[in-house]
């Protein structure tokens, strides 16, 4: 119970310093809070991060996400979590994602995508059914599978004014005078 209460405290201290307005202070409270929750992936951390969900500080909001999303990370696919922990858990992630924080949400997908991955689909269904609106399972859902479609980073996307000269030229080729057409366009450019 100890244990416990410290980690609330350094957790909460930790929280606070990662978004001071002193730059010096806020690296170290980032630093610090990342590699706790690196280091120590336990589901009491996790739940001690998730905490903070209903914080009215987006930077907390958002360094809530970022940390509870690595450890959730590390927890490990063997992870056992009670019915009442996995509710409160779907609560927060689903908080952290429709919330005022733009920065909580890609962490918090993340989270969801973790949790439909690691998690038997029955059991998660019955906690986003308890502690869920149906707006807001439909949604979890959906997230769920945004990032199942892998695809290839390093294809280059082509301009719309490519596009557009492709298509030009497309229809061109469909008219029957376009050979005349290229011919005197031709001629008239020498």
């Amino acid at each position: 119970d100890t244990l416990l209460h410290g980690l609330e405290n350094t957790v909460d201290v930790l929280l606070t310093k990662s978004v001071n307005e002193k730059k010096f202070i806020a690296t170290a409270g980032i630093s610090a809070i990342e590699k706790l929750a690196e280091s120590l992936s336990s589901k009491v951390l996790l739940l001690t991060l998730l905490g903070h969900h209903d914080s009215k500080n987006p930077k907390i909001l958002a360094r809530t996400a970022i940390c509870s999303a690595k450890c959730l990370k590390n927890l490990g696919p063997s992870m056992q979590l009670l019915q009442s922990e996995l509710e409160i858990i779907v609560k927060a992630i689903s908080s952290l994602e429709s919330g005022k924080s733009v920065e909580a949400k890609n962490p918090s997908q993340r989270m969801v995508r973790i949790l439909f991955n690691r998690i038997d689909k029955k059991k998660l269904h019955e906690a986003m059914e308890n502690v869920l609106s149906n707006a807001e399972r439909a949604h979890m859902i959906k997230v769920s599978s945004k990032g199942k479609s892998k695809t290839n980073k390093n294809q280059r996307k082509i301009p719309l004014r490519e596009i557009m000269k492709q298509k030009r030229l497309e229809a061109m080729q469909n008219k029957p005078n376009f050979e005349v057409a290229v011919k005197c366009s031709n001629q008239i450019i020498t």
